[in-house]
């Protein structure tokens, strides 16, 4: 498994998780480790545009999409991560993603209400189905969350968890190969260990 290290994630907090469940797992950003990978997880905290520009830098945005979209590799984007599979982000200026999911990432909107953003905290998440990442894990449980922007799919149906904050916010989504979550399981504490450990055991 590959913990992808392009400098936009939490990459030693998310290490510490899978070393305490036991996943074999080698730190990397080059296009050869995408090639070994039978697994992805891909941590990303900061902005849109810059987690698109390391990306780039890194070599990885073909050897990325070719990884998704064509070997179907199992991925599990977190946070930045997970927004960056989309088409298109707003934040600071327009930014093109990797488009492997349907969908644009925008500001959340919390137009008129007593809320803050960035979005800062634990929350309960509302599950959709009997999705793969959140197996064993109790209805409604708590993650962590940080981020002021948040992943608008065009398709629905890859929509496996929400979260309240002035408006629905997707907090998962699961599709084929493809998983993300907007919240941080490495800052979660017994949930975000049990849904790191499903992906793991996929």
């Amino acid at each position: 498994m590959l913990l992808l290290d392009t400098g936009i994630g939490n990459i030693q907090s998310v290490a510490n998780v899978l070393s305490f469940i036991g996943a074999p797992f080698e730190i990397s950003a080059t296009p050869e480790s995408l090639e070994r990978a039978d697994k992805i997880v891909f941590p990303g905290v900061g902005t849109y545009g810059n987690a698109m520009e390391q990306i780039k830098k890194n070599g990885l945005q073909e050897p990325l999409r070719k990884a998704l979209l064509i070997d179907r590799k199992l991925c599990l984007g977190i946070c930045v991560g997970m927004q960056v599979m989309s088409e298109l982000g707003t934040e600071f200026g327009s930014h093109p993603g990797l488009g492997v999911l349907p969908g644009v990432v925008k500001r959340i909107d919390v137009t008129g209400q007593k809320l803050n953003l960035p979005h800062i905290g634990w929350n309960d998440v509302q599950v959709k189905g009997e999705p793969k990442l959140f197996r064993n894990i109790p209805a409604n449980a708590s993650f962590y969350f940080i981020h002021s922007y948040h992943f608008v799919p065009s398709d629905r149906s890859i929509v496996s968890s929400t979260v309240q904050y002035g408006t629905e916010v997707v907090a998962s989504v699961e599709r084929d190969n493809l998983f993300g979550v907007q919240f941080h399981p490495e800052k979660s504490q017994e949930q975000g260990i049990r849904l790191l450990r499903n992906f793991v055991e996929l």
